[in-house]
């Protein structure tokens, strides 16, 4: 029953995120294009026009690396080409990590709404990018919630999970959230390899983050967009610990 925790983490090690077309020419902002990078749910990227639009990372120093790409709010892009890619020099030639001429991929999350993908491990990249092509599916509205690239982190074992609902509103940081759940998630003997990796993950107690149910036996609608307040480290025995923390999943589109 793996349990998968997914930060952005290649947003962690880019120095700029962008918005172009397809031959990644800048398009022009009605929104700030790092919108799209993190934060609250119901702030996202939104642009006029009627043309293709290509959302990328970049960090032109490379050493870029993910596994897993997850889209909140996918659901608008149902029936438009959408495409993966990756460069391991930008602006120059691209892989294709997923395509698809008309997008109706399985969606997760709140009103079955957000896509998470397993691309493989994915490494020594300048840039990964989304393309949604508007020539296809009817107009595009431009708007883009949340892109995420990182490399899943994942509770195989020894793991509890409980979860109860809590519609209430959280402050972290300096920014306030509606919740509608709240769940304990308990990790038993991770070592210290494996909780110096969890402790590394970024931006883990700063920003929301995505926990998914790859088996699909845990949560409902398997992808949940949370937040944590604080994370409780014990010693379990030598070299073992164990690790809990009280999670917190957002409401699907609330201010």
């Amino acid at each position: 029953m793996a349990l998968k925790l997914i930060v952005n983490s290649v947003w962690q090690n880019c120095p700029q995120v962008k918005v172009t077309d397809l031959s990644d020419a800048a398009t022009a902002d009605t929104d700030n294009p790092a919108n799209f990078v993190g934060g609250p749910r119901h702030i996202r990227y939104a642009q006029s026009g009627t043309g293709d639009r290509r959302f990328v990372y970049v960090n032109k120093a490379g050493g870029l690396t993910c596994d897993t790409l997850v889209i909140a709010d996918a659901s608008s892009f149902v029936g438009h080409g959408v495409q993966v890619h990756s460069w391991a020099t930008y602006t120059g030639a691209t892989t294709v990590a997923f395509s698809a001429s008309a997008f109706a991929e399985t969606l997760y999350g709140p009103n079955g709404s957000d896509w998470v993908a397993s691309l493989g491990t994915i490494s020594s990249k300048q840039a990964f990018g989304v393309d949604i092509f508007a020539g296809t599916g009817g107009a595009f509205s431009k708007v883009v919630n949340k892109i995420f690239f990182g490399t899943a982190y994942t509770f195989n074992y020894n793991y509890d999970l409980q979860i109860s609902p809590n519609w209430s509103r959280v402050l972290l940081r300096r920014q306030s959230y509606l919740t509608e759940y709240q769940a304990t998630l308990s990790v038993e003997g991770l070592s210290k390899t494996e909780l110096d990796s969890f402790q590394a993950l970024y931006n883990l107690l700063e920003e929301p983050f995505f926990l998914w149910d790859s088996d699909g036996t845990r949560l409902s609608q398997r992808l949940w967009y949370v937040i944590t307040l604080e994370l409780k480290i014990s010693p379990r025995f030598d070299d073992l610990y164990d690790v809990s923390f009280v999670l917190y999943r957002l409401r699907s589109h609330a201010a």
